[in-house]
């Protein structure tokens, strides 16, 4: 039945959370499209989270608007976030007892309020075909909205009434497993999807822009087996999230299995290699990493790349030295297979040696004539 269920669909939220995505009864299209390029209305003002199978696109942002171009024939998830405002009135008074120094609130008389700030996300499904163009569909909206909770909280410390009250930022949604579910069920992906959250920290001065590889590895025990994924180079995982499975559009529930997702970020530029032995155990994925982005995604099946093959082009060339040169100097990591394709000399370590024989390598396959390679 499980397996049944994770080949239907890998639609996942938290339980008892809100679903993800409910369809307003009406809303104001925020964009207009201009060829492939599509234009959301107000720039900075929101957050975009992008994700992708190939993670092949362009954006670009001023004060007015953002523009998404797609850039490879596929699916694309746009998530548009924004920080909304609701003012929740509440009243309190204190006593002060000096004998014990603890301060007792009294839910009278003081009125006073709290700034509490929330999510708004809008989500849009963008087709794009070279032939046919660039569609774009309306895929429904969510507001983080939890008044009780926030009442909960001036009840147990009136005092932060007093001031605004940040009880989620943009940022946090990529911290919820519904939301990877969501993507993972319109991408209708299993083994991973790209996400790229621009304008990243709202509230800071230094923006910056966060990638991220998002892995439904599928049904697990529990939360506390063991997740049996591996990765190698200049990227790690950075946070495991569960929630329950659901099976179709409306967010029904199916079954109450724990469906693990594994969040993967980079490190530093070059290449990653993710191994998932549930997913398929006789490949592994790659990820190249550029400019702090994942821009590109292959399989490494069961042929490994031939004995200084760096950059997994089938090729031994300058392009190679490269990047064995980097990791030399500290600059980059190699993944596994790279590692292995980087003793040239079979030592089982790699070091100033193998690059010394890589050079060589490179100069004798430069060198030689076509006459002599058909020897």
């Amino acid at each position: 039945m499980k397996k049944f269920l994770s080949a239907l669909m890998s639609m996942t939220v938290i339980l008892n959370a809100v679903p993800m995505v409910s369809v307003a009864e009406e809303v104001n299209q925020p964009y207009t499209v201009d060829g492939d390029t599509v234009i959301f209305e107000g720039g900075n003002d929101f957050d975009y989270i992008i994700s992708s199978i190939n993670s092949t696109f362009s954006t670009e942002r001023n004060d007015n608007s953002t523009t998404f171009t797609p850039e490879e024939d596929g699916k694309y998830v746009v998530s548009r976030v924004w920080l909304e405002e609701s003012i929740i009135d509440y009243s309190f008074s204190s006593v002060y007892d000096p004998e014990t120094g603890e301060t007792t609130y009294i839910n009278d008389p003081i009125e006073t309020h709290c700034h509490y700030f929330y999510p708004h996300i809008q989500n849009f499904e963008i087709t794009y075909n070279s032939k046919t163009g660039t569609q774009v569909e309306f895929s429904g909206e969510h507001r983080y909205y939890n008044e009780s909770t926030v009442n909960e909280k001036i009840k147990t410390n009136p005092s932060m009434a007093c001031y605004d009250y940040m009880e989620m930022s943009t940022e946090d949604i990529l911290n919820r497993s519904e939301y990877y579910a969501f993507v993972s069920s319109l991408l209708l992906k299993e083994t991973g999807a790209f996400l790229t959250y621009y304008d990243y920290g709202y509230e800071y001065e230094e923006r910056k822009d966060k990638s991220i590889y998002c892995i439904d590895y599928g049904y697990n025990a529990n939360e506390t087996g063991e997740i049996n994924v591996d990765v190698s180079g200049n990227a790690e995982i950075t946070e495991t999230l569960y929630g329950a499975s659901y099976i179709d559009g409306n967010f029904a529930l199916a079954t109450c299995d724990i469906v693990t997702y594994v969040i993967i970020e980079p490190t530093a530029d070059g290449y990653a290699e993710v191994y998932a032995s549930a997913l398929n155990p006789m490949v592994s994925t790659v990820l190249k990493i550029e400019d702090g982005q994942f821009t590109e995604r292959f399989t490494q099946g069961c042929v490994m790349p031939e004995h200084g093959d760096l950059n997994y082009d089938y090729e031994t060339n300058i392009a190679d030295a490269v990047i064995f040169q980097k990791y030399l100097l500290g600059q980059t990591d190699l993944t596994s297979t790279q590692y292995t394709c980087a003793d040239m000399n079979y030592d089982g370590y790699v070091d100033v040696f193998d690059m010394v024989t890589l050079r060589k390598h490179i100069v004798a396959t430069d060198l030689r004539t076509p006459d002599t390679e058909q020897v």
